[in-house]
C-alpha cells in the first residue's frame, strides 16, 4: 500500500513538471527525461516489493 502511494507520488510529480514546462514554454524534453526517470524508479520499487511479497507467500 505504501509503495503504491510512492509510485503515484512519482507519477504526479513528473506530470506536474511536464505541465509547468508546457505552461512556461520551456523545452519539454528535460521534464520528459525527469518523468521517465521517476517512473522507472517507481516501477523498480514496485517490482522489488512484489518480488519480496511473492517470496514471503512461497515461504508460508
Amino acid at each position: 500500500q505504501r509503495i503504491h502511494a510512492f509510485a503515484l507520488t512519482c507519477l504526479s510529480l513528473a506530470l506536474l513538471a511536464f505541465i509547468s514546462d508546457l505552461a512556461v514554454g520551456r523545452p519539454v524534453h528535460t521534464s520528459l527525461i525527469l518523468a521517465l526517470i521517476l517512473v522507472a524508479v517507481g516501477l523498480k520499487v514496485v517490482r522489488a516489493e512484489l518480488i519480496s511479497a511473492m517470496a514471503r507467500l512461497s515461504r508460508d
